[in-house]
């Protein structure tokens, strides 16, 4: 008797941890499910909505068989593409971000680099099949573009909010600038324009990429954004919101749980660019929902890529919905609604919300964008910026300005003995590389420029130089 009574509690003991074991699953699950829950979609209504202006510029040259580059080469269409990125926008925002391309610039030639270099249609394609042969310097011309755009003056007279630029690998744009009397770094060097009005923001897509890229571009924007509005961002790091929001434990060895990640990093991510990681990791990620009330305590979820598809836009998307998107301030200054601050760079220097549209239940009638081609007329090259002395040798492009080009260029010519006879001028000589003027390129010479290299570029003429 007693062994059977042993045996039916062992029974019931099993059947219990049975239960146990299926709710803790289902708990989990739950968990996982309910991570990817967005607030109520009917704040979008009570903020409003706005809208943000484009002017599209393509640059896709016509081929010597008549098609585009973009055709050739069996590339993404631009303009399919840019409104795939408008509805990515407006979707992730609940309606409240809407591009609208007012404007449209097809420039119909391959655009000069920044020291007056242009590919033609061979030096292009050798260049696709062997980089070797690409041309350093690599950035696009941005004072001729500047100059044909007229920029400052379509944004100050309200054409267009910001400039999407299309164009092809190695054309040499920057993912993301920004533009204007007190532009800020913005994954490149800002271009100071005192006339105009305001920042231009510019995203630099290619139609050799898709949805993916193009979003990622959006990405690297918010985030120095958002940097500058809070200051700084740094992992392993809690100081501020923003420092929460993209908190990553991978990165953050003093803390067991993520935020919402990065652009390169999920919540669960052990290494870049890793949106398909199945490991479930803890995340207060949805705690944003509630912005700008944080609990005092973290609320960890336990999260895995599973909840975003573990696909790269699925990330994209999961992570920008669960931005702020409260109106008003809250107690640290910033806006509550962090929207402002990815649509529009402006707001980072005023923390201050701007006219919102309602959104009307009949469709308004839309206007068709302002074509304009720019065909490839013969041009006269650029005269390349004058050489300071101030600059001389570090400034290998001429363009009065230190940054990864020059030493991109410097690299090109490392280790080299130029020695010419008793001559040591620049002409016959080893020229503006050799710094330290003993006839070879080399790394002592690298050094030397790496003392005067900095991550943002730099105006020589703050810099005093001595060698020459």
């Amino acid at each position: 008797m007693r062994n059977f009574k042993l045996g039916k509690i062992k029974y019931i003991i099993s059947i219990l941890a049975l239960i146990l074991g299926i709710g803790g699953i289902f708990f989990i699950s739950n968990s996982l499910n309910q991570s990817n829950l967005s607030p109520d979609n009917s704040m979008a209504s009570t903020i409003g909505a706005i809208e943000r202006k484009v002017h599209l510029v393509i640059i896709d040259p016509t081929q010597s068989n008549g098609k585009k580059l973009s055709q050739n080469k069996n590339w993404n269409d631009s303009k399919t593409l840019a409104n795939q990125v408008i509805e990515f926008w407006k979707t992730v925002s609940r309606g409240f971000v809407n591009y609208k391309i007012t404007k449209e610039t097809n420039i119909d030639r391959f655009y000069p680099k920044i020291d007056g270099f242009t590919f033609t249609e061979q030096t292009y394609n050798n260049c696709l099949i062997n980089s070797s042969t690409c041309h350093i310097p690599d950035e696009v011309n941005w004072d001729l573009l500047d100059s044909e755009l007229q920029i400052c003056n379509g944004y100050n007279n309200e054409e267009y909010d910001e400039i999407w630029l299309f164009g092809a690998p190695w054309f040499g744009f920057y993912e993301s600038r920004l533009i204007g009397p007190n532009a800020f770094s913005c994954n490149s060097p800002p271009l100071i324009r005192p006339a105009c009005k305001g920042l231009v923001a510019f995203v630099g897509f290619t139609y050799e990429r898709g949805l993916n890229e193009g979003i990622e571009n959006f990405f690297h924007r918010f985030e120095a954004t958002m940097s500058q509005v809070y200051g700084s961002w740094q992992e392993n790091r809690t100081s501020h919101n923003w420092d929460k929001f993209g908190l990553v434990k991978a990165q953050s060895p003093n803390y067991q749980y993520s935020g919402c990640g990065s652009a390169h990093y999920t919540p669960n991510s052990t290494r870049s660019y890793e949106y398909d990681n199945p490991t479930i990791v803890n995340s207060f990620c949805d705690d944003f929902y509630s912005y700008p009330n944080l609990p005092n305590s973290p609320l960890l979820k336990p999260i895995s890529c599973a909840i975003w598809g573990c696909t790269q836009i699925g990330y994209d998307d999961w992570y920008f919905k669960h931005l702020p998107q409260k109106p008003g301030n809250g107690l640290d200054g910033k806006l509550n609604n962090w929207f402002y601050y990815l649509a529009n760079p402006n707001t980072a220097l005023t923390n201050q919300e701007y006219p919102t549209i309602i959104p009307t239940a009949t469709p308004t009638e839309t206007t068709a964008p302002n074509v304009t081609t720019l065909t490839p007329t013969p041009t006269s090259t650029p005269t390349p910026t004058p050489r300071l002395s101030s600059c001389e040798p570090l400034d290998k492009d001429g363009n009065n300005i230190l940054n990864y080009i020059d030493l991109y260029e410097f690299i090109a010519n490392y280790t080299k003995s130029c020695t010419n006879g008793t001559s040591r001028n620049i002409i016959e000589g080893c020229g503006s590389q050799d710094i330290n003027n003993d006839n070879i390129i080399d790394f002592k010479d690298l050094f030397e420029l790496i003392k005067y290299y900095y991550p943002k570029s730099t105006d020589c003429r703050s810099i005093p130089v001595t060698y020459r």
